[in-house]
């Protein structure tokens, strides 16, 4: 008996507070970018022989593809010691 009018108070209470500090319950957000997106972009640049890219994915919904030269990382082929 004490234990249910203690959870209605409890409720009441909690309510009440949440509506005086504007407290409410928020939804889950949805996600700043697909993931059928991030492989799409992924497979472009790996059909480009594209090493190394970042994404850098803006609050606003812009998509910024940085890709790192490949002279920036000797190869084989440019190594000056060979």
């Amino acid at each position: 008996m004490f234990l249910e009018e203690f959870g209605v108070i409890f409720r009441i209470y909690f309510s009440v507070l949440q509506w005086v500090i504007g407290v409410t319950r928020m939804p889950n957000q949805a996600a700043t970018i697909k993931q059928s997106v991030l492989t799409r972009y992924a497979k472009a640049l790996r059909a480009a022989n594209v090493d190394r890219w970042r994404l850098i994915v803006r609050p606003d919904g812009e998509h910024e593809i940085i890709v790192e030269s490949n002279d920036d990382h000797p190869t084989a082929d440019n190594n000056d010691w060979d």
